[in-house]
């Protein structure tokens, strides 16, 4: 029986988070990257392995397409693993998180904090310099790609518990969304910053809670084909939005990671 990602398989889902537990019990997280413009589709995914860390960011597949963006929110680190907590998220702020875990592991208090991890993270402006746009942007909320307003979402999983955040815009002002579950073997939670739909003229964000998702792969070669399988979207004939998917899981003591790229 194949992974039912169906809540995956939509027009459009933007940027997507999955966490899940692998049917013999290894917790995972999966990140999924679609595009409709030039500059989003200018990126693929990529390894990184540094003090300890393993990570997986975007990287720049045509500078002149990605410039038409903003780098800023376009190339970012997508997936930590440390030790045997996962990190993702859909921006800078992955970074964000992974500072302050990496603090919590050197103190040994992540297992007193773990709880309150994201919203610690998120409990007050954190600033980055948008060198384009020459302004500040604050990490911790929604990002400032008006009229769209793309929603930041965030993951976490630690000993058999997974914490994911999402933080849109309401009428100008952020709101947050935070979602904490034991994970299931053979089960998992996905989170996108889209509706899905592709709506005209301005794409809707994501709404409700996490959607389920069944996981049947055990290795993460075979999640991260059925994930990036599942993000084609499109709704024209030809039409493929499909940029990248990604897996890492931790299994026997470490992590272990997996990457599709359409370019």
């Amino acid at each position: 029986m194949a992974d039912d990602l169906s809540a995956l398989a939509v027009t459009y889902s933007g940027r997507s988070l999955i966490v899940g537990m692998t049917p013999d019990e290894n917790p995972f997280m999966g990140y999924a990257l679609t595009g409709r413009s030039p500059p989003s589709q200018a990126r693929r995914l990529g390894p990184k392995s540094d003090d300890g860390m393993l990570m997986i960011r975007t990287r720049v597949t045509n500078e002149q397409e990605l410039q038409e963006g903003n780098p800023l929110l376009l190339i970012y680190p997508a997936l930590v693993g440390i030790d045997n907590l996962l990190i993702g998220s859909n921006g800078a702020q992955t970074g964000l998180i992974m500072n302050h875990a990496a603090q919590l592991l050197s103190d040994g208090t992540l297992d007193q904090h773990f709880p309150t991890l994201l919203q610690d993270c998120f409990a007050k402006p954190v600033l980055e310099y948008d060198k384009k746009n020459d302004r500040q942007i604050d990490i911790t909320t929604f990002e400032p790609d008006d009229p769209i307003y793309t929603p930041r979402i965030s993951a976490i999983t630690y000993k058999g518990n997974a914490i994911m955040h999402i933080v849109t815009n309401q009428d100008g002002q952020r709101s947050d969304s935070y979602y904490e579950f034991q994970l299931e073997p053979g089960k998992g939670k996905l989170l996108s910053t889209y509706k899905g739909d592709n709506e005209k003229p301005i794409v809707l964000p994501f709404e409700g809670e996490p959607r389920d998702v069944t996981i049947t792969s055990l290795d993460v070669d075979c999640l991260a084909n059925s994930i990036f399988a599942a993000i084609k979207g499109g709704e024209k004939p030809g039409e493929n939005f499909q940029v990248s998917a990604a897996v890492m899981k931790h299994w026997h003591g470490g992590n272990h990671l997996t990457i599709r790229n359409r370019f």
